[in-house]
């Protein structure tokens, strides 16, 4: 057939062959991540499918091919997808589907991409309502946690374990002068976490009297040096008068 007669026969075709083309796409969740497959029936190609996985106006993923189908997985978490499709060769677009993925946290059923599902709306339980296990640290105070104030410090109400912040649990807060991990006093810091460095220790007042004592002695030790060197002085003055006074009466 001379390729005259082929064109003719496939412009004469091409509305049928248009009429016939369908477009279908089907959605799969798989290890936590969507995944749709397009499909196209009809038509002549080559064709072109693309995929918005965010529904921003961006086309997630765009592939040119011969084939009749194609697939494009989108990043977990997705909740709405649109597909659509372009036949080069008749410049057919099929129509703009959109999937919107059932939100399937909150059935009870741990599904892909859950971490936990107790199918409740309670955020303060050990599962929050998008469906994550509730940890230490996320701000959210739940299960057997007595605080959760979603930072490491260990310096405010709530320690970084989640329990709430005591006088005694050797963690210094700021409202506390001191914290050495007990509830005893006398030993620098008190049973109320205040400081007790300038307090008298009661050692110290066993080693003054000891001290005083010692003092005492040497003071007394050294008055006693004091009369004695004294009384010496004066039998000396003494003695000396009374050598003088014999020298004159011997002179006379």
């Amino acid at each position: 057939m001379p390729p005259s007669l082929v064109l003719i026969a496939a412009l004469w075709l091409a509305p049928a062959v248009v009429r016939a083309q369908t477009f279908e796409a089907t959605l799969v969740v798989n290890d936590e991540a969507p995944t749709v497959t397009s499909v196209i029936t009809g038509g002549i190609g080559p064709f072109q499918f693309l995929f918005d996985c965010a529904l921003d106006g961006w086309w997630n993923g765009v592939i040119n091919t011969d084939e009749r189908t194609a697939e494009w997985t989108c990043d977990p978490g997705v909740t709405e997808i649109r597909a659509w499709a372009w036949d080069k060769t008749t410049d057919v677009t099929m129509e703009q589907y959109l999937y919107v993925l059932e939100d399937l946290c909150g059935n009870g059923v741990v599904d892909p991409g859950e971490g936990c599902d107790d199918g409740n709306e309670d955020d303060f339980d050990e599962c929050d309502n998008d469906c994550r296990l509730a940890t230490c640290g996320d701000g959210i105070p739940t299960g057997l946690e007595e605080c959760d104030d979603g930072n490491a410090s260990n310096r405010d109400d709530c320690l970084n374990s989640c329990v709430s912040q005591l006088c005694g649990d050797g963690y210094t807060a700021f409202d506390e002068e001191c914290d050495d991990g007990d509830t005893e006093s006398g030993d620098g810091c008190s049973s109320e976490c205040l400081s007790e460095r300038d307090l008298p220790d009661p050692r110290d007042n066993d080693i003054q009297r000891a001290s005083g004592s010692s003092c005492a002695i040497e003071a007394g030790r050294s008055t006693s040096d004091v009369w004695l060197w004294a009384l010496g002085l004066v039998g000396a003055l003494f003695a000396r008068r009374s050598t003088r006074t014999g020298s004159r009466s011997a002179r006379r």
